[in-house]
């Protein structure tokens, strides 16, 4: 939690710490295995009695490290997503999933790109045969990720190809072999978005042409969302837009045939500043006394008119620099052509040089 590094500290804090305690431990309690991924431990004893003493032993080393330990039940254990059995000295492994998995996968309707759903597939196969420890166990597995990917919307058809094809090249050891010919030539990625059929078109043609035209390089597309969740809902409430900062705005005087224009920009809240053209407390509302004049300001109080909040609109933004917001400020009073006290440009622009 918080600095990205601070699992890898943590990490190399019990790595650095685990080697003495180890190497200190009484050779009563000592396991005879010990092996660690990140803050999940498997450990060995030839005592189970020696469990709670190795515990308490660690517990003890460092007042800020706290463990916890989790026994053997009917001779199996789970241990992240393996499932170990013991069977006298004999150890068998298998797929563990939780008890409040759901099954729920990516549903093959999606609109994402096929290779995504054929991966998902892969993957899951994949983790079945490294994982499981014979053919029976990966027989059974594969039996499970087929009844859930089934009630995820896959078709039989594409399940029993792919399942097909992975046993195979994992039978004849083909899948570290498949792209030998591929190793010399020069590696280029190229980013689509997703666009259902025509993509894949598109795809064939880029891929095509590539190996007509340069066949010393291989080419690797990615698919890239054309629309993604956050485009479609706001998860995070919008700044009024009187509260926005690093803004240009303009004025446009609402009296009856004035309609005079100005532009100005403001690093403050544009409420502030447009409270200090309309002479109020940007707090209360209320009319202030003795307050300092601006242009705008001066503006209204010759025409006098009814000016109101609705008379201002942001029409530009920019928080990264006050250099920049003076630019923007420049190009728009090139473009609005205010005629309420002409300012020229907060920032001389060459570009526009007449």
């Amino acid at each position: 939690m918080g600095s990205p590094i601070g699992a890898t500290l943590a990490n190399i804090f019990l790595c650095h710490h685990e080697k003495s305690w180890l190497s200190q431990c009484p050779q009563s309690i000592k396991p005879v295995y010990y092996r660690r991924y990140v803050d999940d431990i498997f450990l060995l004893f030839k005592d189970v009695n020696a469990v709670r003493q190795f515990q308490q032993y660690m517990n003890e080393q460092h007042r800020n490290m706290n463990f916890t330990s989790e026994l053997e039940e009917n001779n199996s254990l789970p241990f992240l997503d393996v499932h170990v059995h013991r069977d006298g000295n004999l150890f068998t492994t298998s797929v563990y999933r939780k008890p409040t998995f759901s099954g729920v996968y990516t549903h093959y309707s999606s609109y994402i790109p096929e290779i995504y759903k054929t991966g998902l597939l892969s993957t899951l196969l994949y983790r079945c045969y490294v994982i499981c420890t014979g053919w029976s166990q990966i027989d059974a597995e594969i039996r499970t990720i087929r009844s859930f990917m089934l009630k995820n919307g896959y078709p039989s058809i594409i399940l029993d190809r792919a399942i097909y094809k992975f046993l195979n090249n994992m039978r004849c050891n083909q899948s570290n072999s498949a792209n030998v010919d591929d190793s010399n030539k020069k590696q280029y990625m190229l980013v689509l978005p997703h666009l259902g059929s025509y993509t894949k078109k598109l795809e064939k043609k880029i891929k095509s042409a590539v190996k007509q035209h340069l066949a010393n390089c291989k080419l690797t597309v990615v698919y890239r969302a054309s629309t993604r969740l956050r485009s479609l809902f706001k998860f995070k409430d919008s700044i009024p837009s009187y509260l926005t900062s690093g803004i240009v705005y303009k004025y446009t005087c609402s009296t009856y045939r004035c309609n005079s224009t100005y532009v100005g920009k403001s690093i403050r809240h544009a409420k502030r500043r447009y409270s200090e053209h309309l002479g109020i407390s940007a707090l209360s509302g209320k009319p202030l006394k003795g307050q300092n004049s601006t242009t705008v300001r001066d503006h209204i109080l010759l025409c006098k008119p009814e000016a109101s909040f609705e008379d201002f609109k942001v029409i530009g933004r920019d928080t990264t620099s006050k250099y920049n917001l003076r630019v923007k400020e420049s190009l728009f009073i090139h473009k609005e052509r205010p005629n309420i006290k002409i300012q020229g440009n907060s920032i001389p622009l060459v570009l526009f040089t007449e």
